[in-house]
């Protein structure tokens, strides 16, 4: 019922009017706070990337050379070690494969973090901007790289001892993830152990600070929300005493018409010390749809001889709003149990970790009736670093994911020298290995990178890395080819005026 109103939704402008003077609100406030502000701090990063694919092209060989008819009636095995398409009467077998030429793109990031305070007594405001754009041979590799600008966050906020308000737009991370919107925000501290947050606004899809009706969705999906929607939530923490807390979290998204729902849901999360163990619970439940999303329960035992143990039991459904068609296709959950360790010499010079858990999905409902899915699975990973008595650190990690019909494995081994304060580098070789979709002999792909950081002066540092993969073809040939090369330039500045109380900001 929830879904066909939400598929049934129509559009108005005069609420985009009203979220949209939020976020200008700010916007101005921020520009002209230099003329009465004590002061101002601006924090920008520039950041280019350099990303390679392989484009995927359409081939085809003669039929009459496929002898292979071990993949049934239409999926065969070509000569070249390649999976075809034939279809009985056909001349050709098709397929579709890496593209020999690399196809590159070089997306160019502005990102400046301002901050203005001094506006009146615990007034500041805030903006997070971002410009992009691209370059390479195709641009379209990196999403948005030609959306040109963005406001990520712009708001004022009024500071006081008993709590604090912001209006603009803003996100918050909370148990059930992160969400951004255009609105109010009001964190209320009556008592030192009790604090009550209250928000609300216009929803803006999450990671993308835009509207659901902007078009960013509608490029994507095929029934995209042709509405809007409002985000309201409560928040209610507590510290009960000195070795424990817990929170109890509320929030839903209303269709603007207030005809239904995008999501209504229910988080809590506590921890309690009882002598040298801890506990730890979280909850996330899905009211609108009666789910149960994630429920997890962690002991950490105390630190013996530089050791520290904790177990940790899971339960997780994916979740999906109510507007979106994916939900509809029933996800399944599963319960995963966890062991995780970690350890350090008492000369900290020597220290890593080991995790591993085991994985049971829930029924499927799929696959051949004399041929069960696996359900069950399990995953073991572990690092250690070494650092020397100078500056060199010496690190290394395996991992292995065995899963439902899927698995993969990843080593690394590295380097890394810290010149203080002013410079550092590193070189990291790593491989990793896939098997998805049921399939086998995809390769193995092998990465070398390089790494650095230079201090040019006190506020500005250059940041870079610079990676090849090369990937070794084992058993069949695979359709994609992930040989590339990926790199990184990030320039990272600070500059401020006016009092000392920027240094706190």
């Amino acid at each position: 019922m929830m879904r066909a109103r939400a598929w049934a939704w129509r559009r108005t402008g005069a609420p985009r009017r009203a979220h949209g003077a939020l976020v200008v609100l700010p916007l101005l406030v921020a520009g002209v706070a230099p003329l009465g502000a004590q002061g101002m701090r601006i924090r920008g990063t520039t950041t280019s990337r350099l990303l390679e694919l392989r484009p995927f092209v359409s081939d085809s060989v003669l039929a009459s050379t496929i002898t292979d008819t071990s993949g049934g009636t239409q999926y065969r095995l070509a000569p070249n070690g390649l999976t075809v398409k034939c279809i009985e009467g056909e001349t050709w077998c098709r397929y579709r494969r890496s593209s020999e030429r690399r196809e590159s793109a070089v997306p160019v990031f502005q990102d400046l973090d301002i901050t203005a305070w001094g506006l009146g007594q615990g007034i500041s405001a805030h903006a997070e901007l971002r410009g992009r754009t691209a370059f390479g041979s195709d641009r379209d590799l990196w999403p948005r790289a030609l959306d040109r600008f963005d406001v990520l966050a712009a708001y004022l906020e009024v500071a006081r001892e008993k709590g604090q308000a912001r209006l603009g737009r803003q996100w918050l991370t909370s148990g059930l993830g992160f969400y951004n919107f255009d609105g109010a925000s009001v964190e209320l501290r009556p008592w030192r152990r009790l604090s009550l947050n209250a928000w609300g606004g216009v929803s803006l899809a999450r990671g993308l600070n835009e509207l659901r009706t902007s078009g960013e969705i509608a490029g994507i999906d095929e029934f995209p929300p042709e509405q809007d929607a409002y985000l309201l939530g409560a928040e209610l923490r507590v510290r009960p005493t000195a070795r424990s807390t817990a929170s109890v979290m509320y929030q839903r998204e209303l269709m603007r018409n207030r005809g239904g729902l995008f999501s209504e849901r229910l988080a809590a999360d506590g921890t309690l010390r009882t002598g040298r163990v801890q506990w730890e619970a979280a909850v996330e439940h899905d009211l609108a749809q009666q789910n149960l999303n994630n429920a997890r329960l962690q002991l950490r035992l105390p630190t013996m001889r530089g050791v520290q143990v904790a177990v940790e039991g899971r339960r997780f459904r994916p979740f999906f709003e109510l507007w979106t068609i994916w939900g509809a296709f029933s996800p399944v959950g599963f319960n995963e149990a966890s062991l995780i360790s970690t350890w350090a010499l008492p000369s900290r010079r020597l220290g890593g970790s080991l995790r591993g858990s085991w994985r049971q999905w829930d029924e499927t409902n799929a696959g051949l009736q004399s041929t069960s899915l696996r359900d069950r699975g399990w995953r073991v990973a572990g690092d250690a670093a070494w650092r020397t008595s100078g500056a060199l650190t010496v690190h290394g990690g395996y991992a292995i994911d065995i899963g439902l019909g899927a698995a993969r494995n990843d080593a690394t081994f590295g380097a890394r020298y810290d010149g203080g304060d002013r410079w550092s580098a590193g070189l990291t070789g790593s491989m990793f290995q896939s098997i998805y979709e049921y399939r086998l002999g995809t390769g193995r792909v092998y990465g070398t990178s390089f790494d650095g950081a230079l201090r040019l002066t006190r506020d500005v540092r250059l940041v870079g890395d610079f990676t090849v993969y090369q990937q070794s073809f084992t058993n069949r040939a695979p359709q994609t080819d992930w040989s590339q090369r990926r790199g990184t330039l990030r320039l990272e500045w600070t500059a401020g005026m006016g009092g000392a109380d920027g240094a706190d900001r």
